[in-house]
């Protein structure tokens, strides 16, 4: 009879044990992490009103008395043209640096014509391998987001905004993605990075699978500055190394 207390007093104790750890697994995922994401948020968003008012202010004190070098200098951060093949180069380079690869790229803008060189753009992008769109909640939600996201710019300023959908071995590749991104000098705001998620796993795979994630992020351009436009820096590409054999150091 002892032995038959002490063994549902056992039984009761691992219940107990069990429904606490359910209680805070439950608040975690339902209360504390949606709060944790959302402060993540707001730090993103401190910090590209940050990026963007230090660009700004570098641009404007030095506007009123700019020579031909000072002019380019300066458009290297703030350009009066999108110059989108240029950004295309430094997605490139921050591909080949971080070991990712981008599955597919949108590019969107505040004017209805971004001239010849978008379309040019248009046609690289179209050659890429694109991923099917992401039917579930948390993609409504992240796009959701990507529409209530809106920075204030001066007059005469325009917003390029890039969706780029990466696949990368782990969350270092991607955090090398960014830092190399963010390491231009051209100024570029990260507006949002998620996760996508592939749905649910009904087996374990042996194979390390390739991780993949959404950035959303914008650059800026003045393109009233018409008079600066000669001076606009030109794209810099690498020299061919013009090997025989590419395996060869």
């Amino acid at each position: 009879m002892n032995l038959l207390l002490v063994n549902k007093n056992k039984l009761a104790i691992v219940f107990g044990i069990v429904i606490a750890i359910s209680l805070i697994a439950g608040t975690y995922f339902f209360y504390l992490n949606p709060k944790i994401a959302r402060n993540e948020q707001n730090k993103l968003n401190l910090k590209a009103q940050q990026t963007l008012l230090s660009a700004i202010e570098n641009n404007i004190n030095k506007q009123n008395d700019l020579s031909n070098e000072n002019s380019t200098t300066l458009q290297k951060i703030i350009p009066v043209k999108p110059l989108t093949e240029q950004l295309l180069f430094t997605i490139e380079k921050a591909e080949t640096v971080s070991s990712s690869t981008v599955q597919n790229m949108v590019f969107s803008d505040g004017v209805s014509d971004l001239s010849s060189e978008t379309d040019l753009l248009n046609e690289k992008v179209a050659e890429s391998t694109t991923l099917e769109n992401e039917t579930t909640d948390e993609s409504a939600t992240t796009e959701q987001q990507d529409k209530d996201y809106t920075i204030d710019l001066p007059s005469g300023m325009k917003q390029l905004t890039v969706d780029l959908e990466i696949e990368a071995k782990d969350y270092f590749s991607l955090e090398k993605f960014i830092q190399t991104m963010e390491s231009n000098q051209r100024a570029l705001v990260i507006q949002n990075i998620n996760y996508l998620t592939t749905g649910e796993k009904t087996k374990i795979v042996k194979t390390k699978e390739l991780l993949s994630f959404r950035i959303t992020f914008s650059v800026f351009y003045m393109p009233t500055l018409t008079d600066l436009q000669e001076s606009i820096p030109k794209l810099e590409i690498p020299e061919p190394s013009n090997k025989i054999n590419p395996l060869n150091n």
